[in-house]
């Protein structure tokens, strides 16, 4: 619901979804029409928005799953 009210921004360009669960993060883009991107541990995400390029291990440097 959060999104769906944040994509009505005329300001936002990209919106992220970082999971808790597992090692997965998904990129929506307004230039996009707001289709989701999926990246995994191994995959680097180009931020357009900020101009920043960041690893999604990076997201999870010191996250461990699985209760281990």
């Amino acid at each position: 619901e959060k999104f769906e009210g944040y994509r009505l921004l005329s300001s936002l360009q990209e919106y992220i979804l970082v999971q808790q669960t597992e090692p997965r993060v998904e990129v929506f883009r307004k230039r996009t029409g707001w289709q989701p991107e999926t990246f995994g541990p191994a995959d680097e995400i180009a931020l357009e928005s900020v101009g920043l390029k960041v690893s999604v291990a990076d997201f999870y440097r010191r996250v461990t799953f699985g209760g281990g």
